[in-house]
């Protein structure tokens, strides 16, 4: 396991999220967090709210990680009403369009945006950063130089939210951006 997953800024990240979109997401709704690693985010989601959701389903393509994630969010899986479920998967070769919210964190470690190109009409929040070298440990395949770049590549037809947190360890400092918008309004 990746203990990274919880550092300061993993964690700071989806705390942020949680507050600027939870306003957003309608009771009993259906979340898909794409890329969603040991899927962190969906069990502090559901520790936040626990009766607010219908099903949040972390679908990343890695599948070292769903036994993380299925372990780190148990209660939930294997809850009565399950509200948790764990996926391995590429993201551009599935249809995403029956969740309600579509949350993707990690745009900039996938190649392909052809995930984005396919929603209809959806609730979305994306995460990237400024980061742009890439390593063993970055795994930069889709950077993100500036925040305007970020927002021409996700482009809303309607915005709710737009902001960067900024990182600043001494050794290393970053961004992190965030949409938060509907997209293909009819």
């Amino acid at each position: 396991m990746d203990f990274s997953a919880f550092s300061d800024g993993q964690i700071k990240s989806k705390i942020w999220l949680c507050e600027k979109l939870e306003p957003y997401l309608p009771y009993n709704s259906k979340i898909a967090i794409l890329g969603s690693w040991y899927n962190v985010l969906g069990f502090m989601l559901l520790n936040r709210r626990p009766n607010h959701y219908q099903l949040i389903t972390g679908f990343d393509i890695d599948s070292k990680v769903k036994e993380y994630a299925d372990l780190l969010n148990a209660a939930y899986i294997c809850y009565p009403n399950r509200l948790m479920e764990n996926v391995t998967v590429d993201v551009n070769q599935i249809d995403i369009n029956h969740y309600d919210c579509i949350i993707n964190t990690s745009v900039e470690h996938m190649e392909s945006l052809e995930w984005f190109s396919k929603l209809n009409n959806k609730l979305v929040c994306i995460q990237s950063s400024n980061v742009i070298h890439s390593d063993e440990i970055w795994d930069i395949k889709n950077s993100n130089p500036t925040f305007d770049h970020f927002k021409n590549k996700f482009r809303c037809n309607e915005t709710y939210f737009e902001g960067q947190l900024e990182f600043n360890y001494g050794h290393l400092a970053y961004n992190r951006y965030m949409i938060i918008g509907q997209t293909n309004l009819f």
